[in-house]
């Protein structure tokens, strides 16, 4: 499997919270954020459109006469 490097910015504290739960678990940091993002739900594309799902009902219609 090929592999790629991933760099993020975090505060220290979160880094060491990461580091001490690696220690615990006897594991790399890495095996922990490849676990977690492995437990990570994906959503289904919507089948309308791009994808975009708004979180509240849009209607088309009631913007006709907005100038749009």
């Amino acid at each position: 499997m090929v592999r790629e490097r991933l760099s993020i910015r975090i505060v220290v504290s979160r880094l060491e919270k990461l580091r001490r739960i690696a220690k615990q678990k006897e594991k790399t940091m890495t095996q922990l954020v490849e676990d977690w993002i492995d437990k990570l739900k994906e959503e289904k594309p919507s089948s309308e459109g791009r994808g975009f799902k708004p979180s509240f009902p849009v209607n088309f219609f009631e913007f006709k006469d907005c100038g749009m």
